[in-house]
C-alpha cells in the first residue's frame, strides 16, 4: 500500500549540489576553493601543456630563479590537472611535487611571496581526491611552510595572503589527518635527542614546547583581526573546520589528530574563542544591509554552520551555543534561503543539536524546527547530501522519545512518506539509506499506527531484498545491519536467520 505523502510548498530554483562535488557526500568532506579568478584573467582560452612537460620544467634552474616564472608554472600545473583530473596522481608518480617544494624552499623564494600565492591558488585541484599528493606535499615541507607562510600574512594583516593561506591549508588537510596534526602543531616536534641523552629519565618532556602557535590560534587570530572580512572570515572558517573535522577514511591505530583538534576546540580555556568565531561569522554573512542572497556571504553563512557543527559535540557546548548564544532561530531562518549548500549545513547543526535530551525535546515538541526540517527534505528531495543529514536529525530526534515519534508521523507531517519519497530517489545511496530506515525504525517500533503502516508497505519487503542483496558489502554495512533489526522486530526476517552452526569441540 502506497504511503500518502503530504504536500509541501516548493521553493523556486536554487543551487545544485552536484554529485562530483566533494560536498555532496553524506560523509563531510569539503569544497575546497579552485583557481577560478587566475582563469577568468587569461580567459581560459589557451591550453595549458601536458603535466609531463610541466614537471620537466620545473626540474630546470631557469624556473627556480625566476620567482614569477615559477608561480606561472604552478599556476599551469593547477589548471592542466583541472582539465585532465585523471592525471593528478603522476604529479607525485613523477617526482612533481617534490620539484616544487624544492623551488619554493631555495632562496630567495623561500615559501614566500607570489609563487607561494600561487601554490595556495592550485593546491584544491592539485590535492582533491588525491591523499598521495597531500601526503607528498607534507614530506616536502609543504605544511609547515603554510603554516608559517600565514603567520607573517598575518603580522601584515594581508587579506588576500591570509585568505590564500587558508586555501592551501584547507586543500592540504581535507581527508588527511596527518597534515591536520603537523597543521595543528599541538604537540610539537618529538624529543628523541634529549630522551636518550637522560636515558627516558621520567622528568623529561616526550615533545618539546611549539616555539609558535600552529594554524588552529593563528586561524583564530585571523578571524578576530579581520571581522568585516567575508574573504577572510570564509575561508578561515573553512580552514578552522577541516581541522576539527575527522574526515579521513583511512583506518587509524590512535586517536585521530582531528578529534584531539576538537577536543581542544572545546575545552574550558579555547571554547569562548571558537565560539565568537562561529558567532561572528554568521553576523558577517548578513552584509550590511541585511541580506543574504550574494554567493559570497552564501559561502560565508556555510562555512560559519559547518564550523557550528564541529564544535557543538557535548551537551554542555550545545547548550552554551542555543540557550546562551541564541543560536537556533538563525539556524532556522537559514532553511529558508533555498540554496543547497545552506540547507545541507543549516540541517548538519541542527541534527548535531539534537544529541541532546533537552533539545529533542525544544526542536520536536516545544517549537516547528523539525517540521521546517523536513519541509526543507521534502523540497530539496532530489538533493541525497541534504536527505542523509535531514533523516539524520530525524533519526536522532526520535530515539526512545515515542511522543515524538509519534508527533512526526502525525498527519501534518508524515515523516514515513517522506521517507518512502526520498528511497525513490536514492535507493543506491548507502548513507541515505541508512538514515531513513534508522529513522523509519525508531518511529515504526514506537508509534501503533506507524507499525500498522510499515506492515501494510512495501518496506519490510524492500529491507529484505536490500539483505539479501548487499550483505557483505562494507559500503552497505550499516544500512544492511539497520535492515536486518528492524525485520527482527517485526518478525519479518524468517529465511535470514544464520542456522547454528556445529562445533566439534562440544
Amino acid at each position: 500500500m502506497p504511503m500518502r505523502v503530504p504536500s509541501f510548498p516548493c521553493p523556486g530554483a536554487h543551487k545544485r549540489i552536484s554529485e562530483e562535488d566533494p560536498d555532496c557526500p553524506a560523509d563531510g568532506k569539503d569544497v575546497e576553493d579552485g583557481d577560478a579568478e587566475e582563469d577568468a584573467e587569461d580567459g581560459g582560452a589557451s591550453e595549458p601543456p601536458e603535466l609531463l612537460e610541466l614537471i620537466e620544467l620545473l626540474e630546470g634552474e631557469e624556473v627556480r630563479r625566476e620567482p614569477s616564472q615559477l608561480a606561472h608554472t604552478i599556476h599551469t600545473i593547477g589548471k592542466r590537472i583541472r582539465l585532465s583530473p585523471g592525471d593528478r596522481d603522476m604529479l607525485s608518480d613523477f617526482e612533481g611535487v617534490n620539484y616544487i617544494c624544492g623551488a619554493l624552499a631555495t632562496p630567495p623564494i623561500s615559501w614566500q611571496g607570489e609563487p607561494m600565492l600561487a601554490l595556495c591558488r592550485a593546491l584544491p585541484d592539485i590535492c582533491r581526491t588525491s591523499n598521495v599528493n597531500r601526503s607528498a606535499f607534507r614530506d616536502g615541507g609543504a605544511v609547515d611552510a603554510l603554516v608559517g607562510f600565514l603567520r607573517a600574512s598575518l603580522a601584515g594583516i594581508d587579506e588576500a595572503f591570509i585568505a590564500a593561506a587558508s586555501i592551501g591549508l584547507t586543500a592540504l588537510c581535507t581527508a588527511n589527518d596527518g597534515n591536520k596534526k603537523a597543521a595543528a602543531q599541538l604537540r610539537g616536534e618529538f624529543n628523541e635527542e634529549e630522551l636518550v641523552d637522560t636515558n627516558a629519565d621520567f622528568r623529561t618532556p616526550l615533545f618539546k614546547n611549539p616555539s609558535q602557535a600552529g594554524a588552529l590560534d593563528l586561524l583564530l587570530e585571523a578571524l578576530s583581526s579581520l571581522p568585516s572580512s567575508v574573504l577572510v572570515q570564509t575561508h578561515a572558517c573553512a580552514c578552522l573546520r577541516t581541522l576539527l573535522s575527522d574526515d579521513d577514511t583511512r583506518q587509524a591505530s590512535c586517536v585521530p589528530s582531528a578529534v584531539e583538534n576538537r577536543e581542544r576546540a572545546v575545552n574550558d580555556e579555547h571554547f569562548p574563542a571558537y565560539k565568537m568565531a562561529a558567532e561572528r561569522a554568521l553576523a558577517c554573512s548578513f552584509g550590511t544591509d541585511g541580506t543574504q542572497l550574494s554567493t559570497p556571504l552564501l559561502r560565508l553563512r556555510e562555512q560559519a554552520l559547518l564550523l557550528l557543527r564541529e564544535i557543538s559535540c557535548r551537551q554542555d557546548r550545545i547548550h552554551e551555543l542555543v540557550f546562551g548564544a541564541g543560536l537556533l532561530p538563525t539556524i532556522e531562518a537559514s532553511l529558508k534561503l533555498g540554496d543547497e549548500r545552506i540547507v545541507r549545513a543549516s540541517l548538519a547543526v541542527i541534527r548535531a543539536f539534537a544529541f541532546s535530551d533537552e533539545l529533542k525535546e525544544q526542536l520536536a515538541v516545544e517549537s516547528d524546527v523539525v517540521l521546517r526540517c523536513v519541509t526543507a527534505v521534502h523540497q530539496h528531495v532530489t538533493c541525497p547530501a541534504i536527505c542523509e543529514q535531514g533523516f539524520g536529525l530525524f533519526a536522532n530526534v526520535t530515539m526512545r522519545k515515542p511522543h515524538i515519534a509519534a508527533r512526526l508521523n502525525g498527519p501534518d507531517i508524515r515523516v514515513l512518506a517522506v521517507g518512502q519519497l526520498v528511497l525513490s530517489h536514492h535507493r543506491g545511496k548507502p548513507n541515505v539509506v541508512r538514515s531513513v530506515y534508522q529513522t523509519m525504525r525508531n518511529v515504526a517500533t514506537q508509534d501503533e499506527a506507524a507499525a500498522l503502516e510499515v506492515k501494510e508497505s512495501d518496506l519490510l519487503e524492500e529491507m529484505r531484498k536490500l539483505v539479501v542483496e548487499r550483505e557483505g558489502d562494507a559500503k552497505w554495512r550499516s544500512s544492511v545491519e539497520i535492515a536486518k533489526q528492524c525485520l527482527r522486530e517485526f518478525r519479518a526476517d524468517e529465511g535470514l536467520r544464520k542456522a547454528a552452526q556445529y562445533n566439534e569441540f562440544y
